[in-house]
């Protein structure tokens, strides 16, 4: 799978509430250069920052907190990311703001998916770059953002479609 700047995830809920998606400030907004090392791509998964500093309040990239791979905190989709003429000009991006049933397709995910699989938002790597993800989760243990709907061989692609979980 090669990951792209954009189209890395597809929006396919029909009546999809404008209200819903949200521009938010971003903590590292060289992250949203089309040349950063590591660009913050949409279908990645972000979160507000909780730390004391500059970043507090802002949007950071969704990574495993280190004990296990759930996340502390909400972890919002993101619709826009880096490399956007205006993502770079306001340096915000575009996220899905809202816990519905949400149905996406994405690319930025880890592991041999099936339908039904509980997803949960963790570090994966794509193309050898350290990305914000869904992976496996374990119910009751982890934090479940999505459940799988179509795994990669109903949908001939690459991409799997999922539907967000209603916390």
């Amino acid at each position: 799978m090669a990951l792209k700047m954009a189209n890395n995830v597809k929006l396919r809920s029909i009546g999809l509430p404008h209200k819903d998606i949200r521009s938010f400030d971003v903590a590292d907004a060289d992250l949203l250069a089309q040349d950063a090392a590591n660009p913050l791509t949409d279908g990645e998964w972000v979160a507000f920052s909780a730390v004391q500093d500059a970043t507090y309040g802002k949007l950071v990239r969704a990574l495993s907190t280190g004990q296990g791979d759930s996340f502390v905190g909400q972890p919002y989709l993101v619709v826009a990311g880096a490399g956007r003429t205006d993502v770079m000009t306001t340096r915000k991006i575009d996220v899905y703001f809202s816990e519905s049933g949400l149905e996406f397709d994405t690319l930025l995910f880890e592991g041999q998916l099936k339908v039904n699989d509980p997803l949960t938002v963790g570090t994966i790597t794509v193309d050898g770059l350290t990305k914000a993800g869904l992976k496996l989760g374990v119910v009751g243990t982890d934090k479940i953002a999505a459940y799988v709907v179509a795994d990669t061989s109903m949908t001939g692609t690459d991409f799997i479609r999922a539907r967000l979980s209603v916390a």
